[in-house]
């Protein structure tokens, strides 16, 4: 079974290799600016460069920090859990995640480029709250990516083979249902035939589902292939 360590297993090469600077999310390379890049610099080289979703782990392997800048267009936070399996403390603006928000953290939330600035100094001086964000960041991405689906695959294998269904039992209820929806075709085109509305239709018991338009009676069928 994979885990939340699952790119770091991948690349074992970089199983020790040193950790420095940031590597930026791929949608933040087109906006940061290069004064920006420069300040960034202060914690380490600044990866930007890759031209493969292989290059990019490897640039986050070699990372303390993966980055989704301020201005940066809203993601869905998957790039943050590869990041997070990589060893990375995830660093995002919770507003610009649509999905995974609780991947970052409260004390690790920003807004501006600024605000980052100021968290990265923080972090890079208290170097056991860097490691204690990315163990609990971890710990959500082990949880909802990996132990909690397989539980539930678990579960549901274990209610499948406790269950009373069999092929014949199945093949009963796909042709009733079969039936069922013959017969209210049936009655939705005998009803349109006798100029039923929608307010009969419901009084004579028809889903609105299968209120759709009856096909045109065969006579005029016929009559319009002649005309064509």
């Amino acid at each position: 079974m994979q885990s939340a360590t699952s790119v770091r297993h991948l690349y074992p090469e970089f199983a020790s290799a040193k950790r420095s600077g940031i590597c930026l999310s791929h949608h933040s390379r087109d906006v940061v600016e290069p004064a920006e890049t420069a300040a960034l610099m202060e914690f380490g080289p600044v990866r930007t460069e890759w031209a493969s979703i292989s290059d990019i782990h490897r640039a986050e392997l070699q990372s303390d920090y993966f980055m989704v800048h301020p201005r940066s267009m809203r993601t869905a936070g998957l790039a943050l859990i590869e990041a997070v399996s990589a060893g990375c403390v995830a660093l995002a603006p919770s507003e610009r995640l649509w999905d995974f928000p609780e991947l970052v953290v409260p004390e690790l939330d920003f807004a501006t480029f600024d605000e980052l600035v100021a968290l990265l100094r923080e972090l890079e001086a208290d170097p056991e709250r860097a490691h204690r964000c990315q163990r609990e960041q971890q710990t959500r991405v082990q949880e909802w990516c990996y132990s909690n689906p397989a539980h539930n695959l678990e579960a549901l294998h274990e209610s499948f083979l406790s269950s009373r269904a069999t092929p014949r039992r199945q093949h009963r209820a796909e042709t009733c249902a079969c039936v069922r929806s013959v017969g209210e075709r049936t009655a939705l085109r005998v009803a349109r035939r006798m100029g039923g509305t929608d307010g009969g239709l419901a009084e004579r018991g028809i889903p609105p589902a299968a209120r759709g338009r009856a096909p045109k009676p065969r006579g005029l069928r016929r009559r319009a292939v002649r005309l064509d």
